[in-house]
């Protein structure tokens, strides 16, 4: 089992417990991938981190996937306890 396999499964869990209807939750789920190499984020979209709160870690993060993902691509974080957008913002040269 990869380190990824338990956060999609949450994932899953959380989507078929929404009260959608089981095709349209199996529809969403099959747009969601986890990646646990940075190399695969080129191509796309929306990333979103969840790596645990430490910000020395979303930070260390950030910058290479900035690097790597796609001009237009969706930045995001799901932290709630570090103020990321000021932080990010002085080290993520994103819009």
């Amino acid at each position: 089992m990869s380190a990824v396999q338990p956060g999609v499964g949450i994932i899953d869990g959380g989507i078929m417990g929404a009260g959608i209807a089981e095709a349209a939750a199996r529809a969403a789920f099959s747009r969601i991938s986890a990646a646990p190499e940075l190399s695969v984020l080129g191509e796309q979209s929306v990333i979103i981190e969840a790596v645990p709160e430490i910000e020395e870690l979303e930070l260390d993060l950030f910058a290479p996937v900035d690097e790597i993902a796609r001009p237009d691509a969706l930045l995001a974080t799901n932290t709630s306890s570090i103020p990321m957008a000021k932080t990010l913002l002085l080290h993520v040269p994103r819009p």
